[in-house]
């Protein structure tokens, strides 16, 4: 069998072409493709004492066919400071923090990726840990006992 547009040879069970991806039975539709969202936030450790230095992570959450789930997180990071609540914000909230939290997140960017994320941009107001991927959700196919 050959394609009808491009001319390709193809299986006789072919359903489109594989070169210029043409239909090749009537009522054959391609599937859309489903993708999971994935967005780079961060939590608090609790309990922590009040005026100890304060201790966060950063944590990717999906959200797909399954429901939430975290799908990838960092170390217990410091705040660098006892009274901030939050991820460094700048360098002046203490340099080493600042840095820590940084190489985190890059870390995490290289790990999504590597599992097959697909960066999207930034969302939010753009804080450097505020990342949005996705993922195409992979086909599932009827198991026959």
């Amino acid at each position: 069998m050959f394609c009808s547009k491009c001319g390709t040879q193809l299986l006789d069970e072919a359903n489109f072409c594989w070169k210029c991806g043409l239909p090749q039975k009537e009522g054959v539709v391609a599937e859309e493709p489903r993708y999971e969202a994935c967005e780079i936030s961060w939590r608090y450790t609790l309990p922590q004492p009040i005026f100890a230095i304060k201790k966060f992570q950063f944590v990717a959450v999906a959200i797909g066919p399954t429901g939430k789930r975290v799908v990838a997180e960092t170390p217990l990071l410091s705040t660098g400071s006892a009274r901030r609540a939050c991820p460094p914000l700048a360098s002046t909230d203490g340099r080493a923090a600042w840095d820590q939290s940084h190489e985190a997140v890059d870390a995490m960017i290289i790990a999504l990726v590597a599992d097959g994320w697909e960066y999207q941009g930034p969302f939010g107001d753009g804080r450097y840990w505020q990342k949005s991927f996705r993922r195409r959700v992979k086909q599932q196919t009827d198991k026959k006992a």
